[in-house]
C-alpha cells in the first residue's frame, strides 16, 4: 500500500461518505484517527506508540459518539468496531473495556 497524495485523499473521501472523520490529539499531538460511517461503523487507528493507550480512547469514544437510530437490516442500534483477527493486541483491549464479540468474518479465495 502507498500513501494517498492530498488530492487522492481528498477524492478518496468524497467517493466514500462517512458520518464522520477525526484526528485524536492529545496535549495537540496527534495519536492516531477515527471515523464513523452511516452504518454505525468505528474505525480506529492509534499510532504505534500510542497503542497502549487503547482502552482509554475506547472508554472515551464509546462515552462520547452516539450511533444512529438501528434500521433492520440496514444499520445495527449499537457501535461495531472490526479488528484484524492476527490484532491480538487489539483484540485483547477491546476485551478489557467491555466490548463483545458478535462475529467472524471470512473471504473466499
Amino acid at each position: 500500500d502507498s500513501v494517498l497524495s492530498y488530492d487522492e485523499h481528498v477524492s478518496f473521501v468524497a467517493m466514500h461518505p462517512y458520518r464522520s472523520w477525526h484526528i485524536l490529539m492529545i496535549n495537540e499531538q496527534p495519536i492516531g484517527q477515527f471515523y464513523l460511517t452511516y452504518e454505525n461503523v468505528l474505525s480506529l487507528v492509534l499510532y504505534p506508540q500510542f497503542r497502549s493507550m487503547s482502552c482509554e480512547v475506547l472508554k472515551y469514544l464509546h462515552n462520547e459518539i452516539k450511533p444512529l437510530k438501528g434500521i433492520k437490516s440496514i444499520r445495527p442500534s449499537k457501535l461495531v468496531i472490526n479488528v484484524a483477527s492476527n490484532d491480538t493486541e487489539m483484540i485483547k483491549h477491546f476485551e478489557e473495556t467491555g466490548f463483545q464479540k458478535i462475529q467472524y468474518t471470512f473471504v473466499l479465495n
